[in-house]
């Protein structure tokens, strides 16, 4: 319990400092989360011309093989864009980190937590000056520890991080 709540102050601490910074904001949803039983949603601010700090929050629900999962989980990128002056629009990179707090309603897994380091390549577009679009991708490392009973379904290793569509609104 004290994990969570330290990494919910530091997510929260990041995020109001980042949002008092003197830059570009925007705020974004993945509506395809929602087919997967997740809502995703994120805060990016430009710290430069050519980066910038997105800060991510989730809530996860899904059935997988008989066994509910639900949790929440909280993460961020550092943005580096790689070929357009045009904030927010252009050709990014950088890297990412996340954590999540997953529980379910099986006897065999309880709880554990997901911890992810990696990387993202992405692309943004901007339409009508307001709205944003964006896909990205990339590997990540997820170190899984928890609660497992006395099974070995979960183990560390590289996954796939990926985003096919991200919609935002600029806020300034």
């Amino acid at each position: 319990m004290k994990t969570k709540f330290l990494s919910i102050a530091s997510f929260l601490m990041l995020f109001f400092m980042a949002s008092n910074l003197n830059g570009q904001n925007v705020v974004k949803v993945n509506p395809i989360g929602l087919a997967f039983g997740s809502l995703n949603g994120g805060y990016e601010t430009f710290l430069t011309d050519k980066t910038s700090l997105y800060l991510k929050a989730n809530f996860y629900s899904r059935g997988l093989v008989g066994i509910r999962y639900t949790g929440f989980g909280v993460g961020g990128e550092y943005r580096f864009y790689l070929d357009s002056n045009d904030r927010p629009k252009g050709l990014y990179a950088g890297p990412i980190a996340s954590v999540g707090f997953i529980g379910s309603n099986s006897d065999i897994i309880n709880n554990y937590t997901l911890i992810t380091i990696g990387g993202v390549i992405g692309y943004q577009w901007v339409f009508s000056e307001k709205f944003t679009v964006e896909v990205n991708i990339g590997p990540a490392y997820g170190i899984v520890t928890g609660d497992f009973g006395d099974t070995d379904i979960f183990g560390d290793g590289i996954i796939p991080t990926i985003s096919l569509l991200t919609l935002g609104y600029i806020l300034n």
